[in-house]
């Protein structure tokens, strides 16, 4: 596999800015080097790094979120909708009729399938003006 510096590099930055990676850095983990073998325990400074990466990936996150809010609500206020808009309340639960502790009554031999239904069979006439078509009817014809 042939790869440059820079494309190794790139592969790398968006490996190690994970959230994933970056969550898995923490004190005591064993370093791995690119063929996979271990190479040695994190040092305190890169959990620390590590750690402040996740923080700054997590505050721009939130802060694009809080933009994006901003700019719906603002929206919605040009189209003159109500900013926030209170919602209907839930209508209760039904109350359960049997008591606890009663145990459950089978239900009565259902059948458990429909019977198939026979296809319908559409009538074929013969049509000599379209305006008695109607949308979504199927059609039968002989092209050549």
């Amino acid at each position: 596999m042939n790869l440059s510096k820079t494309q190794l590099r790139s592969a790398l930055r968006l490996y190690t800015s994970s959230w994933r990676y970056l969550y898995g850095v923490k004190p005591g983990a064993t370093r791995v080097d690119l063929d996979g073998n271990p190479c040695g325990e994190l040092e305190e400074q890169h959990v620390e790094h590590a750690r402040k990466q996740l923080e700054e990936a997590k505050a721009r996150v939130q802060a694009q979120r809080a933009e994006q809010q901003a700019k719906k609500r603002e929206a919605a206020a040009a189209a003159g909708e109500k900013e926030d808009a209170p919602r209907r309340e839930r209508k209760p639960r039904p109350v359960a009729r049997r008591k606890e502790g009663a145990e459950r009554k089978p239900r009565a031999d259902k059948p458990t399938t429909k019977a198939p239904r026979a296809p319908r069979e559409e009538k074929h006439t013969p049509v000599s003006d379209i305006s008695v078509l109607t949308v979504g009817q199927s059609l039968q014809g002989e092209s050549g």
